[in-house]
C-alpha cells in the first residue's frame, strides 16, 4: 500500500469547500456609509449628489442634510457635489459615517 496515497475524507472536502464559498462572498458584500452634507456656514444641504467615486448611479441628501449609501466593500472614496459649490473627495476606508462641509464657488480665492 503506498503511504502518499491516502483517501481525504468527504468532510474535510466539503469543509475547505465551505471556507473558500464564505470568503468568497464576505469579500463581494456591500456596506452602508451614512452621514450629512452642510455649507461651511453649517447649513444642511439638501439634494447634494453622493457618489462613489468609479462606479455609476447614487443619492442625494435628504432636507436635513444626511444621507446614506450602499458602497461595495472595496470602495475608497465617495464625492459629494452640490450646485454652487466646490465638489469634494471624502475617503471612506476607515470609516462608515462621514460629516462634509462644502466651500460654496464664490468662497474659493483664485490666486
Amino acid at each position: 500500500m503506498n503511504p502518499f496515497k491516502k483517501a481525504v475524507p468527504a468532510n474535510v472536502i466539503f469543509v475547505l469547500i465551505f471556507f473558500i464559498l464564505f470568503t468568497f462572498v464576505a469579500n463581494s458584500q456591500n456596506r452602508t456609509v451614512t452621514g450629512t452634507v452642510t455649507s461651511k456656514e453649517g447649513t444642511p444641504l439638501a439634494d447634494a449628489s453622493v457618489t462613489v467615486v468609479g462606479q455609476k448611479g447614487g443619492v442625494r441628501t435628504a432636507a436635513d442634510g444626511t444621507f446614506s449609501i450602499s458602497v461595495p466593500a472595496n470602495a475608497k472614496q465617495l464625492q459629494i457635489s452640490y450646485v454652487g459649490s466646490v465638489t469634494e473627495r471624502v475617503d471612506i476606508t476607515s470609516g462608515t459615517n462621514v460629516t462634509v462641509a462644502l466651500t460654496t464657488t464664490s468662497q474659493v480665492q483664485i490666486n
